[in-house]
């Protein structure tokens, strides 16, 4: 069985910041790096950012109404993700509430990068038909990869993640929090195309996230690690 893919998510306070974090990295080497731009605090430079590592890169902007720290204009904001696209980035992250979003999968497809359409529930585990249908929207504004994150609440609604994935590999599915680190790290192994850890304690960009260095702990116990 292939080692999981561990996608780093690193919070984009300012371009040296993001800069040096990255390079941190470097040792750990995650198999993508998500830049989240939406914690910046003022210009950040994704050329910068993108000379720093080899690693694939993931932009995501998110809106004020997503849990966002920035108050960043839509206009600004896909400004920025059209930016890193040309900078080399291989993939943007655009939430399915994105305005004009199959126009956004045509800029960002044109300027060489992969679109991850993404749906959070910050309540609770979306319903199977939920998840069905961000898959469906997914695929037809021309997204890559569909991406379904829900509010484990349950330990039974790490279940409900998993089952999505296995029938629908390529897909990213886990549920946040305490109680959905299960499918967080089990959902590579049913079939996710990938799934998400912080560079290190305290620099988590979601409830539940573990490090880099927890992730592959887990999985080395459970003989995926190498």
């Amino acid at each position: 069985m292939p080692r999981p893919r561990i996608c780093v998510a690193v919070q984009a306070v300012t371009t040296k910041h993001a800069v040096s974090v990255v390079r941190g990295l470097a040792a750990k080497a995650p198999d993508l790096i998500e830049i989240r731009f939406d914690y910046s605090q003022g210009r950040i430079d994704p050329w910068q950012i993108r000379r720093a590592t080899e690693a694939s890169f993931i932009a995501t902007y998110r809106a004020n109404g997503q849990r966002a720290c920035s108050i960043a204009s839509e206009k600004d904001r896909m400004g920025v993700i059209l930016e890193a696209c040309e900078a080399g980035f291989q993939r943007v992250d655009a939430d399915l509430s994105t305005p004009n979003l199959k126009e956004l999968a045509e800029q960002v497809h044109d300027r060489g990068s992969d679109l991850m359409v993404s749906h959070h529930d910050h309540q609770g585990t979306p319903s199977m038909e939920v998840m069905k249908e961000a898959l469906n929207l997914t695929r037809a504004v021309g997204g890559d990869v569909c991406k379904v994150v829900g509010t484990a609440n349950a330990y039974e609604d790490n279940l409900a993640y998993l089952d999505f994935v296995r029938k629908n590999p390529g897909t990213v599915c886990f549920g946040m929090g305490q109680i959905g680190v299960p499918s967080r790290i089990l959902s590579p192994l049913f079939g996710g195309a990938f799934t998400y850890a912080s560079a290190v304690k305290g620099d988590e960009t979601a409830p539940g996230q573990l490090t880099i260095e927890e992730m592959r702990e887990v999985y080395t116990l459970m003989g995926v690690g190498e």
